[in-house]
């Protein structure tokens, strides 16, 4: 398990295949995970593909406590996940 902090948010990540495709949750039943560029949830029904965020390549994608799906990409750049779209965060993850 990979345990990072942004901003006083605690993300863990735990490897979840030989894809190296990052993912975790707090709940058993709901990962999020990066595989290639591609970025996944599953939500104990199955996976959903979601759009990753434009022009972007992820690397590593969190969920928080409170239900917030974290992304950064590879050049460090945060994001926020509002169930439909990505919103850009400040600050970089270094």
């Amino acid at each position: 398990m990979k345990r990072s902090t942004i901003q006083g948010i605690i993300l863990c990540s735990v490897l979840l295949s030989a894809g190296q495709a990052p993912a975790q949750s707090l709940n058993p039943n709901i990962v999020w995970g990066v595989i290639g560029t591609s970025i996944f949830h599953y939500n104990a029904s199955g996976w959903t593909l979601i759009a990753p965020p434009p022009n972007v390549t992820p690397t590593q994608v969190s969920a928080g406590a409170d239900g917030t799906v974290w992304e950064v990409n590879t050049d460090g750049s945060l994001y926020s996940y509002t169930g439909t779209n990505w919103l850009v965060e400040p600050g970089l993850l270094t």
